[in-house]
């Protein structure tokens, strides 16, 4: 395994515990404190700037001992390795303005309702689901939140009558399954030519 896969499983590992603690929060308490929700958004971007950084650094330490060999690698590296780097960048910033939209249309939503459908903190943790899956992953993410969410009411009802539907645990799940299996069921659906 490369250190560029490394960094990749050890940020989806990182988030899956992330997920799987807001989860068993919102399963146990029916809601996630608003407090421990704002948070969320510091911890992705710490994370992002944690992972580009050692990503730069690994390349630029890997264009230098080859530059020892054969004595051009750091032009490579200028060449080919940043221009990676500034994609990765502009992905980020698209998906931070994806999110920004989705957060304020929800957060107007729950405003608007008085918060009786989806409070502040569910709309925190659905954003942070939008931005840790990606582009174009979200929509994935949201389809299974849909179809999570569907599937336990159908049971729900089925078993006994609901008055009200917590559906923050199955923003959890579906960040979880987007984490390990996004981009098999990109490939699957299609999704992964808008990459």
């Amino acid at each position: 395994m490369t250190t560029s896969d490394y960094l990749y499983w050890i940020s989806r590992i990182f988030f899956a515990i992330v997920f799987l603690w807001l989860g068993v929060i919102a399963f146990r308490n029916r809601s996630i404190p608003i407090n421990k929700s704002w948070w969320l958004f510091l911890v992705y971007i710490g994370e992002w700037i944690i992972e580009i950084s050692f990503r730069a650094y690994f390349s630029y330490t890997a264009a230098l001992a080859a530059d020892k060999v054969n004595g051009y690698s750091l032009e490579v590296f200028r060449i080919y390795l940043l221009p990676n780097l500034q994609k990765l960048l502009e992905r980020q910033a698209m998906m931070i303005l994806i999110a920004g939209v989705v957060w304020f249309l929800l957060a107007v939503y729950a405003r608007r309702t008085h918060e009786e459908k989806l409070d502040l903190a569910d709309v925190n943790v659905f954003t942070f689901g939008v931005l840790v899956s990606g582009w174009p992953n979200f929509f994935i993410y949201l389809g299974l939140v849909f179809i999570f969410s569907a599937l336990f009411l159908a049971t729900a009802l089925a078993i006994k009558k609901m008055q009200r539907m917590t559906v923050t645990p199955f923003f959890a799940l579906a960040g979880i399954v987007i984490l390990f299996w996004g981009w098999q069921i990109s490939h699957f659906v299609g999704l992964y030519a808008l990459r």
